[in-house]
C-alpha cells in the first residue's frame, strides 16, 4: 500500500510566495492521470494570475479566508469550499484574512509547469 508521508515530501515557495507540497504526483508516486498538492498562501499575499490550457484544477479550502478571482468575477472563499477551475480560466487567490490560507489542489493532467501561463 503506497503511503506518501507529509515529512518526506520537500515544500518550496513558488515565485508569489505561494508554499507548495505536492504530496502526491507522478515524480513521487505511480499516479499518471492527476496531481495533489497542499498549498498555503500567507495573510495579505495573493497568488499570480494565471491560466492552463489543459489543466482542470480544484481547489479545497481547509483554513483561513480569501476572495477567489476567476475571469474577472470575485467570490469570498473560506473553509469548507469549492472551487473549479477549468482550462483557459484566468484565476487567482488572494488571502483577505489575518492568517495562512490552506488549501488541497487536485490537477488532471497533473500539474506541470509548462502549462501554467501568466496573465
Amino acid at each position: 500500500m503506497p503511503i506518501i508521508r507529509h515529512s518526506d515530501v520537500q515544500a518550496f515557495e513558488d515565485d508569489d510566495g505561494a508554499v507548495i507540497r505536492e504530496v502526491a504526483a507522478p515524480s513521487n508516486s505511480d499516479l499518471q492521470r492527476l496531481s495533489v498538492a497542499e498549498i498555503s498562501v500567507k495573510a495579505g499575499q495573493a497568488t499570480s494570475m494565471h491560466h492552463h490550457e489543459r489543466i482542470e484544477e480544484v481547489y479545497c479550502i481547509l483554513r483561513g479566508t480569501g476572495v477567489m478571482h476567476v475571469d474577472g468575477q470575485s467570490q469570498p472563499v473560506g473553509p469548507g469550499d469549492t472551487v473549479i477551475i477549468l482550462p483557459g480560466t484566468r484565476h487567482l487567490l488572494r488571502n483577505t484574512g489575518a492568517d495562512d490560507l490552506q488549501m488541497i489542489v487536485v490537477c488532471s493532467p497533473p500539474f506541470s509547469v509548462e502549462d501554467s501561463h501568466p496573465d
